[in-house]
């Protein structure tokens, strides 16, 4: 199957400036109270695919987000954090060559997601608790996490558009 094949299937459209495909497929009907006082559902789902072409670029959610591998090539999650540390996460179905089908990803952690390789696609779903917001969403710019992290520049650049 292609990427445009999968994409009409579960009727993916684009994600704007984080890149990527999507389609919201859960928002709980559960209304929770966050830590920061905003009302939120108490968890939400999506759909999401990348190609090599289109890679989710490095960003921020307020809150906890669980990614799971469903099918295609492998994909590579970078998170990193405050204290100045780097976490690469291989998500795919080899378990035996080291991916997971599973990563979590800290409320608040910059993260971004490309393929490995240079063809095919990988369809993700990830999971947002309490449930994701718009505002919610922060997409990095380069040059502010240049001067944050300068010893992740080559990552930075891999996973900024500007």
């Amino acid at each position: 199957m292609t990427a445009d094949e999968v994409c009409r299937l579960l009727a993916l459209v684009p994600l704007g400036e984080e890149g990527g495909r999507f389609r919201q497929t859960h928002k709980s009907a559960l209304r929770v109270r966050t830590e920061q006082g905003l009302e939120r559902s108490g968890g939400t789902a999506i759909y999401y695919l990348i190609t090599p072409d289109d890679f989710s670029g490095l960003h921020r959610v307020r809150h906890d987000e669980v990614f799971h591998f469903y099918a295609g090539e492998p994909v590579e999650l970078v998170q990193l954090g405050d204290a100045g540390e780097a976490q690469r996460t291989r998500l795919g179905s080899d378990l035996a060559a080291g991916y997971v089908p599973q990563a979590v990803v800290p409320a608040g952690q910059w993260q971004g997601l490309r393929l490995e390789g240079s063809q095919g696609w990988a369809l993700l779903g990830a999971t947002v608790s309490p449930g994701y917001e718009a505002e919610d969403f922060e997409l990095a710019h380069r040059v502010d996490l240049l001067q944050e992290f300068p010893m992740h520049r080559e990552t930075i650049l891999r996973f900024t558009r500007s």
